[in-house]
């Protein structure tokens, strides 16, 4: 009788062992599907990114009678979660024509060197008063309420000058990273530090550009190389572990 019951025990304890082990491999198997499923996410919200990663803007118009626009950067608007991810959040600005034969200079500068330019020489510039945006992962809203004017006088060749961190002159999109170059554009979160001054590149009046924004979270661009195979990896170990202890 001993014997008996020490075998229903034993029976018992194996039965409790094997319902444990399949809820074990029930929980991988959700968890599993459960990075399956944000990986693919992620994967099909990227799309919405260039092939940089970058989310860009709409685009902001600029048509002005000065010789060059200037515009100060402002991370006023930053969500604080995209914040904490500091210094995983990058950031750009795009300068465009508004034609393919249409050359622009674009120069990035410290704030107050471009200030310095434009005052001390009393040159003619356009700057917003007031601009915001609103930006998050998969979106990014880029609007100028109302510029001003200051100045009066014309500028020299901007291409002379020896300030800029960043300058181009072509034609074409141009890309300026809001630190000046790509390793280094990582968020300072210190409004007004630099500026974007676009011109004309023999300094003559009357800008026309097209300017977006764009916002990268490098962890989105790698984060499905992560989910994906370690998702497949426990739903497999999931299976498993139920398959094998399911009588």
């Amino acid at each position: 009788m001993n014997v008996e019951k020490s075998d229903a025990g034993s029976g018992e304890r194996r039965k409790r062992g094997h319902l444990s082990l399949v809820a074990a491999g029930a929980l991988l198997t959700i968890i599993g599907a459960s990075l399956l499923v944000g990986g693919v996410a992620v994967l099909y919200f990227n799309q919405e990114a260039d092939r940089d990663g970058f989310v860009l803007s709409n685009t902001y118009d600029v048509r002005s009678p000065a010789y060059a626009f200037v515009i100060q950067t402002d991370f006023s608007n930053i969500p604080s979660y995209l914040r904490w991810l500091n210094p995983g959040v990058q950031s750009e600005w795009v300068v465009s024509g508004v034609n393919q034969s249409q050359e622009l200079f674009v120069g990035y500068a410290r704030y107050d060197d471009a200030l310095n330019y434009e005052y001390d020489s009393g040159v003619m510039f356009e700057t917003p008063s007031d601009y915001h945006y609103e930006t998050g992962p998969y979106y990014v809203q880029f609007d100028v309420d109302q510029t001003i004017v200051n100045g009066l006088n014309a500028p020299g060749n901007p291409s002379q000058e020896a300030f800029w961190l960043q300058s181009s002159d072509s034609k074409g999109p141009t890309v300026v990273y809001w630190n000046g170059n790509r390793s280094a554009s990582t968020m300072t979160w210190k409004p007004g530090e630099y500026a974007l001054v676009i011109m004309n590149p023999d300094g003559s009046r009357n800008v026309q550009a097209e300017i977006q924004m764009g916002f990268r979270v490098t962890i989105l661009s790698w984060l499905p190389t992560l989910l994906l195979p370690l998702g497949v990896v426990l739903v497999a170990a999931g299976a498993l572990l139920m398959r094998r202890n399911r009588g």
